[in-house]
């Protein structure tokens, strides 16, 4: 019975190894919001329209050119060839409302946010954003991401949704706890 323990403890760590090599990690928002990890102002969890699964994230109404609409990941460890990608669409199709996604990492950038891309939401179908860190944000900890709705002079004030946010490095999970046992 030890010899088939310590097989299966083996094959459990290999493929926990490998998973980790090449491993998706997303959010769906399909628990508790904000995920943990995450934080925000402005964002709350929606059914009305969803890429994929039951919820998506859906910014609050944008009414000036503040920043009063964003999500933050937090605390990331970042792997090398870093990447990112979401869906996202447009409440009402707004022409003049913006996704634009940042990323912070204080020994990087000194304090500094730096703008990695901006985003044109439709009304009529998800878009995909496929967004490659730069290469300096690449192998950090403690790196944020912040997903921030503007709003482009004074009429770009749509509510956008944010769905299937898709990562090559982990992002932070709620842990659930389980016991196994295996009796001889």
């Amino acid at each position: 019975m030890k010899n088939t323990t310590t097989i299966l403890t083996i094959a459990i760590l290999t493929i926990l190894g490998f998973n980790t090599l090449f491993a998706q990690y997303s959010e769906g928002f399909e628990n508790t919001f904000y995920p943990t990890g995450w934080n925000g102002k402005g964002f709350t969890k929606t059914n009305a329209k969803k890429k994929s699964g039951s919820y998506s994230a859906i910014s609050a109404q944008n009414n000036s050119n503040s920043s009063d609409n964003y999500m933050v990941i937090d605390n990331v460890a970042t792997s090398s060839s870093a990447t990112l990608s979401f869906s996202y669409i447009a409440h009402n199709g707004n022409k003049n409302t913006r996704i634009s996604v940042f990323v912070k990492n204080s020994s990087v950038s000194k304090g500094d946010s730096v703008l990695i891309s901006t985003l044109t939401p439709s009304k009529t179908s998800w878009k995909t954003a496929n967004i490659e860190l730069p290469e300096a944000y690449e192998n950090t900890e403690n790196t944020r991401i912040y997903f921030v709705i503007n709003n482009i002079g004074n009429s770009g004030n749509d509510k956008v949704y944010i769905d299937e946010v898709n990562s090559s490095f982990p992002m932070p999970v709620e842990m659930k706890s389980f016991t196994f046992n295996v009796n001889a």
